[in-house]
């Protein structure tokens, strides 16, 4: 790995490590905020970017010895806000004490953004990797 790639790592562990933290902060300040009502989506919203943000970077940075395609990144980062907005908004809404359909529908958006990263990954993946192998 290059020392550009190094710092491109480090930059990336970070700003994982700072969303979860911001988010653990948020979730902190809006449960105190709330007359004693609590909830778990609200709170445990940082674990999004921490276990599916910092987990992946570090395990696929580890392994492939390479970092992940600009649009992979982008994809992947696209998934994980939208998963964690609609874990944020839904804790807001149990703590009002309401419900909203429309919550159902950032779950299947956050795994389509989730595979068309995966899906730009393996395309560059083959590109970069398999095809100048195996000659072609």
């Amino acid at each position: 790995m290059s020392i550009s790639d190094k710092a491109l790592r480090r930059k990336w562990s970070l700003r994982y490590l700072a969303a979860a933290a911001l988010l653990l902060i948020f979730a902190g300040a809006y449960e105190s905020f709330s007359h004693g009502v609590c909830s778990p989506r609200m709170v445990f919203a940082f674990l999004i970017p921490l276990i599916l943000g910092l987990g992946p970077w570090l395990a696929y940075t580890a392994l492939c010895r390479r970092i992940p395609h600009t649009w992979t990144r982008l994809w992947w980062n696209w998934a994980l806000a939208t998963l964690t907005a609609g874990s944020l908004l839904a804790g807001a809404l149990e703590i009002y004490g309401t419900t909203n359909r429309l919550l159902r529908a950032y779950p299947p958006a956050g795994l389509t953004l989730g595979l068309l990263a995966l899906g730009t990954e393996l395309r560059e993946y083959r590109r970069a990797v398999i095809l100048p192998k195996s000659g072609r």
